[in-house]
C-alpha cells in the first residue's frame, strides 16, 4: 500500500461527506471558543492529505465540545453535592452548642472528613448566615427575600436558602439568603 493512499484507508469517507458531517455537528454541538469551522478549515490549509487532516481536526472539534459539555456537567455535579453535604451538616449539628447531635458523631467525622478533603482542593462552601450585610449592599449573593426584624440594628443574613460555592478563586454556585433588616418602631412613626 503507497503512502498516499494509507489516509484514505483510514477514513474511508471523501472531502464532500466530511463537510457534510461537519456542518451535522455544528448544527448539534455548542462550539468552544476558538474552534468556529472557519477555523478548522483554515488549519487544514495546505495540508498534503486533506481527507486525514479534516478528520483529525473533526474529532479534535468532538473533543472540545465533549469536554465542554463535561466540564459543564462536573460544575452541576459540584453545586449539587456541595449543597447537599452542606444541608447534611447543618443537619448534624446542635444549632445552640455548634457540635454534632450525640447520635450524629460517627456519621458527622465522615461528612467533615468529606468536607476537609474539599477545602484542600479548593472548593470552598460557604454559608452567609450571621454575615452583616455591608452598607454598600449584598454583591454575589441572591437574596430571596428580606424579613423585618425587630432585634436587629443591621441589616443581617438571618438564613443561607443554599450556599456559595468557589472552585479556586471562581464562583460556581451563587449563594442564596435570606436577609433580616431593622423593624423601624411604630413610635418614630407616630411622633413625625
Amino acid at each position: 500500500m503507497s503512502d498516499e493512499n494509507q489516509g484514505r484507508d483510514e477514513f474511508p469517507m471523501d472531502i464532500g461527506d466530511i463537510q457534510s458531517k461537519m456542518s451535522e455537528v455544528d448544527d448539534f454541538h455548542e462550539r468552544p471558543t476558538g474552534s468556529e469551522p472557519s477555523d478548522i478549515r483554515s488549519q487544514l490549509k495546505g495540508d498534503s492529505d486533506t481527507s486525514s487532516g479534516l478528520g483529525e481536526a473533526l474529532n479534535e472539534h468532538r473533543e472540545q465540545a465533549s469536554l465542554s459539555i463535561n466540564n459543564e456537567a462536573l460544575i452541576s455535579l459540584l453545586s449539587d453535592v456541595g449543597t447537599g453535604l452542606w444541608r447534611m451538616q447543618k443537619t448534624m449539628i446542635d444549632r445552640e452548642t455548634g457540635l454534632p447531635n450525640d447520635e450524629m458523631r460517627r456519621p458527622y467525622r465522615h461528612l467533615s472528613a468529606l468536607l476537609d478533603s474539599l477545602q484542600e482542593r479548593g472548593i470552598e462552601i460557604r454559608d452567609h448566615t450571621g454575615e452583616r450585610v455591608p452598607d454598600s449592599g449584598i454583591y454575589g449573593l441572591k437574596v430571596i427575600t428580606y424579613e423585618p426584624k425587630e432585634e436587629l440594628q443591621n441589616e443581617v443574613v438571618t438564613e443561607t436558602v443554599k450556599p456559595t460555592i468557589i472552585l479556586g478563586n471562581k464562583i460556581v454556585q451563587m449563594g442564596e439568603v435570606i436577609v433580616g433588616i431593622p423593624k423601624a418602631s411604630e413610635e418614630i412613626d407616630e411622633e413625625e
